[in-house]
């Protein structure tokens, strides 16, 4: 099983990561991709590490490069997309593997802001959450123009445990769904 859940920064995505990863064993793939990328000095990976520090967006050519190195040498079949940032990632991904279920978690700017604010290690929190709504609010739309009805939107400003159930509910749908399809081949 593939999963991937988009949202802004705040919405709860990691937390949900964790959780699907630790039930179903699930490899996370998230942000760290790009850390990784940059530690092992991959090709570009100076443009990565610039990025990041400013909280910019890594550009096209380069999320190619950064997604098929981690799913290059990966020896997961399954994952949890904590991070799904582009167009061209979600090609990548869906190159090696079928997505599944994409989750939105869908939650206010309001409270988003207060999570991350809530749990912020960096001093300039506020620059780089500003700059990840951008990246959003560019991205996204454009996500959904590929992803279409796949998308299913998460009330994300619920708590955690009913966050969960709602996931879960679309998950149990969907392993009904797919055994019946197997037991129709059989």
């Amino acid at each position: 099983m593939n999963v991937a859940l988009i949202g802004k920064t705040g919405s709860g995505k990691s937390t949900l990561a964790k959780f699907l990863a630790d039930l179903f064993g699930l490899t996370i793939i998230n942000s760290d991709i790009q850390r990784d990328y940059i530690r092992d000095k991959q090709d570009g990976w100076e443009k990565v590490r610039d990025a990041i520090a400013v909280g910019a967006y890594v550009q096209g050519g380069l999320i190619e490069k950064i997604w098929r190195y981690k799913l290059d040498k990966a020896e997961s079949q399954n994952y949890v997309i904590d991070h799904l940032p582009s167009v061209e990632a979600l090609r990548v991904f869906e190159s090696y593997h079928k997505l599944d279920k994409v989750f939105l978690l869908d939650v206010s700017d309001k409270i988003a802001d207060k999570r991350v604010i809530e749990r912020a290690r960096e001093e300039n929190v506020l620059t780089q959450l500003a700059s990840r709504k951008e990246i959003f609010a560019e991205k996204f739309p454009k996500l959904q123009l590929i992803l279409g009805d796949r998308i299913i939107v998460i009330d994300a400003e619920k708590d955690t445990t009913s966050i969960r159930d709602d996931v879960m509910k679309e998950l149990s749908v969907f392993s009904r769904e797919r055994g019946e399809k197997q037991s129709q081949k059989n």
